[in-house]
């Protein structure tokens, strides 16, 4: 067993240096102090986040629905284009890379290796 592990500790400290520089450019968004007045604007912003994205639901719902009755309908009379094809090969190929580097990067920088 080795005594070190597979991979550097850098990426921690990487990200770190990241979200500082991050808080440097863009510190008009940084609220300075944890007031009960700061906690309740953010507690209200992220009630209308919530919200908002529960009233657009039924839209999105509504349009995937139109989606998949023009897919059903394309596939019932199966009247695909060379397009179609080129589509849906192209998007097989795309699932397939990423599962491939999921599994490669899953494989090697695991929590648990010994």
């Amino acid at each position: 067993l080795s005594a070190h592990p597979p991979y550097p500790i850098k990426p921690p400290l990487l990200m770190a240096s990241f979200l500082q520089q991050l808080a440097k450019k863009f510190p008009t968004y940084i609220v300075k102090s944890a007031t009960p007045e700061a906690l309740e604007t953010t507690s209200k912003l992220r009630k209308e986040y919530i919200y908002t994205t529960l009233n657009s639901l039924p839209a999105r719902m509504e349009s995937a629905g139109v989606e998949y009755a023009a897919l059903r309908e394309k596939i019932s009379k199966r009247s695909f284009s060379n397009d179609d094809y080129k589509k849906g090969a192209f998007f097989a190929a795309e699932l397939y890379a990423i599962y491939a580097i999921g599994n490669f990067l899953g494989g090697r920088f695991t929590i648990d290796q010994v």
